[in-house]
């Protein structure tokens, strides 16, 4: 554990920043305990003092619950210095009847407030309606209906999903992609172009050419031979083709089976060398052999890419289209805020006033768990801080020094199924951060444990340049007066070849035993503890049941668990 002689954290400095460098453009990396809302509240609250009204700041988390915690810190914060007689009294005292105005939201609920202030420009109705997630399902599920319904029901379709269905395409999936692109449909109108109407396999030629295949056999100069073996298949091949080559599906369905994909596959040593040793050699045969099975191939990928594309097309336009409805009508779901809030700010008739309003408005805007963002909340927060210059990349934009703040931990990015990147947040360090401010006294976690921790991750943690930033270590404040081990390794050995069944088992017979020997041993936990004097203090205790966690992957070994 490290300490100042001082008593104060080893980063005070970084802190003492946070806190006073209002007119710099900050990048604070703040590990796990280390305080990031308390470096939030702090810059905050420092804003505020310093004379910026509490409704020219825009606070933005990522979910309700961070966004009703920091309103509540600040909020007592503000209080504390509101009941005292410094200088401050006063200031505190109005920005607390400001508070629950001010722009301390998600980013979503932040996309709405543009969106509201300036709906014209985004044309909007004067009443908008944000879509809950059931909402949002529900207006989904009933479009889904109307897809189907063009999908099996519109002619100009049938050839597409009758050869999807034959290649295991199923409405399911279809289903799945729709939702995908429902979420991300902004992405999917910037890409959406004319598609080629899928066509047959030209079965003529194909046939053409395996027929040319097999009167190659006459090179032979040996009654058996394995290439003669393979020629025979490849006729029979031929035959199945010319049988079913007016029926387009039937087609698919035979150059898709695994048999016949064999059959125009040519192994180099199939054939012997001295059986072809006239006009025609045996390496000729198998290239010869080899290009049709590659035209056969290439024409059913041709195919299988015609029908993905076309569906791709109906579902990306059907996507856009239910968009531009719900913008019409003004009942949004969470993404569409998003990507409206953008367009009104990238506007090339609005977008310039629009951005000086919102400059004026909101002069200071603070990021929170940056490391989880939308590659578009860091586009809106750049636009708005820097809103004289034009550009498609927000990365060449240059934010008024102080106006924007950033805050998060790279190690805990984990929502990259919500199109959080670590890219952008390593080039929106590189663009915004200058030299960034890092946060490492832990005052969660004891020091046996940071170690184990630090020591672990520094060997995991490789640097790659835009995926990975190099892995920073934590400091701990909490001393050890702990009993029992901080890190134990439970479970089978890795060594040993255990069925699953077994692995289950004996890593659930070695949980019961830590837990029985924590309880028997008395190992301590941190709790509070209320003196004889009434007076409350943090102590180390006998462990009980309640205390102890048990989290798991899944629910399967739950069942041995118990």
């Amino acid at each position: 554990m490290a300490e100042r002689p001082d008593g104060l954290p080893v980063d005070q400095p970084a802190r003492d920043r946070i806190a006073a460098d209002l007119g710099a453009t900050l990048f604070v990396e703040a590990g796990a305990g280390t305080g990031k809302t308390s470096a939030l509240v702090e810059r905050i609250v420092s804003l505020v003092v310093s004379g910026v009204p509490v409704e020219h700041l825009a606070a933005i988390t990522f979910t309700d619950r961070a966004a009703t915690e920091l309103r509540d810190r600040v909020r007592r914060r503000l209080e504390g210095l509101a009941a005292g007689d410094g200088p401050e009294a006063a200031v505190a005292a109005t920005a607390l009847v400001d508070l629950d105005g001010a722009a301390l939201c998600t980013l979503h609920a932040f996309a709405q407030r543009i969106l509201v202030e300036h709906p014209i420009e985004a044309g909007l109705p004067p009443a908008v309606e944000v879509m809950d997630e059931v909402a949002s399902l529900v207006d989904f599920d009933e479009r889904w209906a109307g897809v189907v319904d063009e999908l099996l029901g519109d002619p100009r379709h049938a050839f597409t999903v009758l050869v999807a269905f034959e290649l295991g395409i199923s409405l399911e999936q279809l289903r799945r992609l729709a939702h995908r692109f429902d979420d991300n449909w902004d992405l999917v109108d910037a890409r959406l172009g004319p598609t080629a109407e899928p066509t047959p396999v030209d079965t003529a030629l194909l046939l053409a050419e395996l027929r040319e295949v097999v009167d190659l056999r006459d090179h032979c100069t040996a009654d058996a031979d394995t290439m003669l073996d393979r020629l025979d298949k490849v006729e029979g091949f031929a035959n199945q083709l010319d049988t079913v080559a007016d029926d387009p599906l039937a087609v698919v369905r035979l150059l898709s089976d695994d048999a016949a994909k064999a059959v125009t596959n040519s192994p180099s040593r199939t054939g012997n060398k001295k059986h072809w040793a006239g006009a025609m050699p045996i390496d000729d045969v198998r290239d010869r052999l080899r290009e049709v099975g590659d035209h056969a191939r290439g024409e059913v990928q041709r195919l299988v890419d015609q029908v993905l594309d076309r569906l791709v097309e109906v579902l990306g336009r059907g996507t856009v289209a239910a968009a531009d409805r719900r913008r019409r009508l003004g009942q949004l779901g969470f993404h569409d805020l998003l990507v409206l809030a953008r367009r009104v700010l990238t506007d090339p008739t609005h977008g310039r006033t629009v951005r000086a309003a919102l400059a004026e408005h909101y002069r200071h805007l603070l990021l929170d768990e940056f490391q989880d963002t939308d590659p578009l909340q860091v586009e809106l927060a750049a636009l708005i801080a820097d809103p004289d210059t034009d550009t498609d990349d927000w990365r060449q934009l240059r934010p008024r020094p102080g106006a924007l703040f950033f805050v998060g931990d790279p190690k805990q990015s984990i929502y990259g199924f919500r199109r959080a990147d670590m890219a952008v947040y390593l080039d929106a360090r590189a663009s915004f951060g200058g030299d960034a401010v890092h946060l490492e006294q832990n005052f969660r976690t004891t020091g046996p444990i940071l170690d184990w921790v630090n020591a672990v991750f520094d060997r995991l943690v490789d640097h790659v340049p835009r995926a990975q930033p190099e892995y920073a270590p934590l400091v701990a404040a909490r001393p050890d007066g702990s009993v029992g081990p901080s890190v134990a390794l439970l479970g089978a050995d890795d060594a040993e070849k255990r069925g699953a069944d077994e692995v289950r088992a004996t890593s659930a017979a070695s949980v019961a035993a830590a837990v029985t020997t924590a309880l028997a041993e008395k190992w301590t936990v941190l709790k509070e503890v209320v003196g004889d004097d009434g007076r409350r203090a943090m102590a180390w205790m006998p462990c009980e049941p309640r205390d102890i966690a048990i989290l798991v992957r899944g629910r399967t070994p739950v069942h041995a668990l118990t």
